[in-house]
């Protein structure tokens, strides 16, 4: 019987584990997909603000183009500075999983239930690069920006970092 017992109590916790461990690789796998898919939103703006010059020293939305959760406004990459999304959302507002992509939400059918991403967080940083040394940020306007998305999953009291990507955009100017 004891042997039997610390047996099974050996098989039990090697299934806890691997169950444990498949969890977390299916939520970096997602973190990562999110982190993704806002980077390639931000990527389909320009460097700049159009006719502001690309050195602008504040980053951020300008005025106008912030409404809550909606970033249809939003028309180059330093507007999603300060950016954080708590369920995350499309561009249009609608939480992501029930999204359509056109701002509307998917037949109920093929959506993800609405508690999904309830406990995920996305948030964007946008900053200046050194340009001679592209690791190290600069408190003034350079060629070179950096987009860091951080992707959390609050699990009890405190968000955990899931997943970080980061993207340099470099600003060419046209001659």
């Amino acid at each position: 019987m004891a042997i039997m017992a610390i047996a099974g109590t050996a098989l039990i916790s090697g299934v806890f584990s691997a169950i444990e461990n498949a969890d977390f690789a299916a939520e970096a796998q997602i973190a990562q997909g999110l982190a993704a898919q806002m980077l390639d939103e931000i990527a389909a703006r320009r460097y700049a603000e159009s006719g502001a010059g690309a050195y602008q020293v504040t980053l951020g939305p300008e005025a106008g183009e912030t409404n809550g959760v909606v970033r249809t406004a939003f028309d180059d990459l330093d507007d999603y500075a300060g950016l954080s999304n708590t369920p995350p959302v499309d561009r249009y507002g609608v939480a992501l999983g029930t999204e359509n992509g056109s701002g509307a939400t998917r037949n109920a059918a093929a959506a993800a239930p609405a508690s999904f991403f309830s406990t995920w967080r996305v948030d964007v940083e946008v900053n200046y690069l050194n340009a001679t040394n592209l690791s190290q940020t600069s408190s003034t306007p350079t060629d070179f920006r950096e987009v860091q998305v951080k992707v959390y999953r609050t699990n009890g009291s405190s968000p955990r970092l899931v997943a970080t990507q980061r993207r340099v955009f470099a600003y060419v100017p046209r001659p």
